[in-house]
């Protein structure tokens, strides 16, 4: 019965055993987080820029950068008709919200959106006629 024990507590110990994947010279054995990774069954970390470089190859844009290229094309029209609109009464125009889908997004990011294609970036408000 004892041989029975010490089999089972050998594959216990055999089983906590991972193998290194750092070379036997490197001193460091890896940063933290890769040690992290690797003990908790990972085997290898992905890079944080493999889905955006799968994207890119498979052609796919996420909803929100059609929105940007839609709410671009819309003010570039907007202000070819009238170059004297302000970039805050375009943030609220309803050309550019209906292009959105009925998602909302914040003010500041359709402005930065928007803002390279205003023809007068000057503040203030516009001289009347």
């Amino acid at each position: 019965m004892s041989d029975k024990i010490e089999d089972l507590l050998k594959q216990i110990r055999d089983q906590q055993r991972t193998p290194s994947i750092f070379p036997a010279s490197d001193s460091r054995q890896g940063s933290p987080m890769e040690r992290h990774a690797f003990s908790h069954g990972y085997g290898h970390i992905k890079s944080p820029k493999e889905p955006t470089e799968t994207r890119k190859i498979q052609g796919k844009k996420r909803p929100c950068q059609i929105h940007k290229e839609r709410a671009n094309e819309v003010a570039e029209k907007l202000w070819g008709q009238d170059p004297t609109l302000t970039i805050a009464y375009m943030i609220r125009c309803n050309e550019i919200n209906e292009c959105f889908d009925g998602k909302v997004y914040a003010d500041n990011t359709v402005r930065n959106w928007i803002k390279d294609k205003c023809p007068n970036r000057s503040p203030g408000r516009r001289p009347t006629k």
